[in-house]
C-alpha cells in the first residue's frame, strides 16, 4: 500500500512539471531574442557579427571560435 502512495506522488509529481513546462513555453522567436539578449552588451562575445569577430582576433593575434547554434 505505501509503495502504491509514492507512486501516486510520484506521478502527481511528474504531472506538475509537465504542466509548469508547457505553460512556460517560450516561441522560437521568444527564446533566439532572450538568447541574442543575453550576449549584446557582452563585449567578449560577437553575437552575429563574423567580421567584427575576425577583425578583433587579428587585432589581438588570437585564435577565433565560431560557434552555431540552432534553438529549438
Amino acid at each position: 500500500m505505501r509503495c502504491l502512495h509514492l507512486l501516486a506522488l510520484s506521478l502527481v509529481g511528474v504531472m506538475q512539471m509537465l504542466l509548469f513546462s508547457v505553460a512556460n513555453a517560450q516561441t522560437r522567436d521568444e527564446k533566439v531574442r532572450q538568447d541574442r539578449a543575453e550576449f549584446d552588451d557582452d563585449k567578449f562575445w560577437y553575437y552575429d557579427d563574423l567580421e567584427a569577430g575576425l577583425a578583433a582576433a587579428k587585432a589581438e593575434n588570437k585564435p577565433l571560435m565560431a560557434v552555431l547554434r540552432c534553438i529549438p
